[in-house]
């Protein structure tokens, strides 16, 4: 149904009439377009279509036009401001400019007409808000007097005076107390909290984070992005969110993180990897495959696939449980971050490497049978299930055999390797 103020109505045809400002003459009327269309709807997104459209590219205008009128045709040509900015003017507009001078004319205007106006807002609106209406006003009358529509009018227009108020900043206490809630609480969506009590960034750069912008081998975190919502004119929601670029080019930062924050954060990472650890990757196999194509390609990302999680869980497991007291030793001398990771945490943990490495071998036969049968026609895998399937014992306990045979062959590979680095830290110490 046609609502109040859209300019849709219903003809006696049964068709559907919808009128839009498509200009302005040199007596500053407004010229009007009409279109028609079978329903309501069809009317009413073909408006919003064409009103989203530059409508003042070369007209002219007049000292004849309204200030409402004036407004409109100022607002469409912001086109280098935020949209942010864009919707604060349009409700500055609608909420205050509008009702008290919408209909007077340009001609018509003066100081002392425009500082009534700020008078009256000053009864029921901060000077804070009353400032900010005034100063979208200047940038909307500077540009009539620029165009020689009006003279200056804009000029020594006495203004309410803010106060400034005092910032509560929480104390030490307070942000150990809201530490210690959320804590307890364990809940992860908190964690926003966290960061901007530790970095102080604005809720919208929060929103804005990704998991690229954080980098928690350096501890620091970029902010390049913003996050915040505007109106929406398209009728299907009131407000859209906005991902853009930050406020100014001085809000491009990098934040260190807290060690605190730092944990944090890292913890959030190990539920996934959990569950995808806990995901059978035999059932992923057909997916992987898809995106990395079938051949060989295939079976070698399967194969990592399989053990590359686990492999992930337990390394990190080990790094992380070094000796403390040796890691602040290093760093009292002045290490870097590579040199306390090749120079104590892997030597540190070679012998868990390689069992890992051991375990590794049979879970990556496994993703090598996997691909092989998907994707192949040849191979061990695939004489293992055509063997099944067609009941040919002898070729599925070959495949098993050579199978076997393969992964022990690797493992007394690792052995080697594993007996040659310790013989050899013998040799050193001894």
């Amino acid at each position: 149904m046609p609502r109040k103020g859209e300019n849709i109505y219903k003809r006696q045809d049964g068709r559907y009439e919808g009128r839009y400002i498509k200009e302005y003459g040199l007596d500053g009327k407004a010229k009007y377009r009409y279109i028609y269309g079978k329903t309501y709807s069809d009317v009413k997104e073909r408006l919003i279509r064409l009103k989203a459209e530059p409508k003042n590219a070369g007209k002219t205008v007049s000292s004849n036009l309204k200030i409402s009128e004036w407004f409109d045709i100022w607002y469409d040509s912001q086109t280098h401001i935020k949209q942010s900015t864009k919707s604060i003017y349009q409700s500055y507009a609608n909420k205050h400019l509008k009702p008290k001078m919408g209909t007077v004319r340009l001609k018509k205007l003066s100081r002392d007409l425009i500082q009534q106006f700020i008078d009256e807002l000053s009864i029921k609106l901060s000077p804070k808000t009353v400032r900010a209406v005034y100063s979208m006003l200047k940038l909307c009358l500077t540009a009539a007097y620029e165009k020689h529509l009006i003279g200056n009018v804009v000029d020594k227009i006495c203004l309410p005076k803010t106060v400034s108020k005092d910032v509560k900043v929480l104390t030490k206490q307070e942000q150990k107390r809201l530490e210690q809630v959320i804590e307890a609480e364990n809940k992860e969506n908190d964690i926003g909290i966290l960061i901007c009590l530790y970095t102080g960034i604005r809720i919208g750069e929060l929103c804005a984070l990704k998991w690229e912008n954080i980098n928690l081998d350096r501890k620091i975190m970029t902010i390049d992005k913003t996050m915040y919502s505007v109106q929406s004119n398209d009728g299907k929601c009131k407000t859209k969110i906005i991902l853009s670029s930050t406020k100014s080019v001085n809000s491009e930062r990098d934040i260190p993180i807290a060690e605190l924050l730092s944990e944090k954060l890292s913890k959030i990472l190990d539920p996934f990897l959990v569950v995808l650890n806990a995901l059978p990757k035999t059932a992923l196999a057909p997916i992987i495959i898809v995106w990395v194509g079938a051949g060989v390609e295939g079976i070698v990302v399967t194969a990592i696939a399989i053990s590359i999680v686990i492999t992930i869980l337990s390394a990190y497991n080990y790094f992380t449980n070094m000796d403390e007291e040796k890691i602040k030793m290093l760093k009292s001398f002045g290490a870097t971050k590579s040199q306390i990771l090749f120079k104590l945490i892997l030597p540190g943990n070679i012998g868990n490497l390689i069992n890992l490495t051991k375990i590794n071998i049979g879970m990556a036969w496994v993703g090598v049978i996997v691909g092989e049968f998907l994707v192949s026609r040849y191979g061990i895998g695939y004489l293992i299930v055509y063997g099944s399937q067609v009941f040919k014992l002898d070729v599925v306990m070959m495949g098993v055999f050579v199978l076997g045979v393969c992964a022990w062959g690797m493992y007394e590979i690792v052995n080697l390797i594993e007996k040659f680095y310790y013989y050899r830290q013998k040799r050193i110490k001894g």
